[in-house]
């Protein structure tokens, strides 16, 4: 009897715990999912600012910049700025080794990154030399985005 018992409760501890893991299963349809879409620019040579414009109610997934260099034209860093609903939502300054020829900066959001409801949002990219404005050969940036994402799951 005492066997049956030990065996017995030890069933109602497995099960127990068999219930509460159930309970913390995640629901895919909780966490976000998205078809993404992206859009890219390319700078003219020497353009030291350069712009894109992103849609409304978009969620940025992913941010990928690059400075290009001209040889003897020395870039050393670049700002990255992302203006939306109700101003500056993303900025970042990141160093580029001035000996190397292009630089990269990218990211990934763990949670994607709403821009709100502005008519548009704009990526801005910006090369240096020093403290001063750089004259880079190209810069490209290209934002990988979530479409209508925003309105549609209450990210506003």
């Amino acid at each position: 009897m005492l066997v049956f018992c030990v065996i017995s409760a030890y069933c109602l501890i497995l099960t127990g715990c068999k219930l509460d893991c159930m309970k913390t299963r995640v629901k895919l349809e909780d966490k976000v999912l998205c078809a993404a879409t992206g859009a890219t620019k390319t700078s003219s040579p020497g353009d030291s600012v350069m712009s894109l414009a992103l849609p409304s109610n978009a969620a940025i997934t992913k941010l990928f910049v690059s400075i290009w260099q001209e040889p003897g034209m020395p870039i050393d860093s670049g700002n990255l700025t992302i203006l939306g609903e109700p101003g500056t939502i993303f900025e970042l300054d990141f160093s580029k080794d001035p000996d190397v020829k292009v630089g990269n900066y990218e990211t990934t959001f763990i949670q994607p990154l709403c821009i709100g409801e502005e008519e548009l949002a704009t990526a801005i990219l910006t090369a240096y030399s020093g403290q001063s404005l750089g004259a880079p050969l190209k810069m490209i940036i290209t934002v990988i985005y979530c479409p209508d994402y925003c309105l549609e799951n209450g990210c506003d």
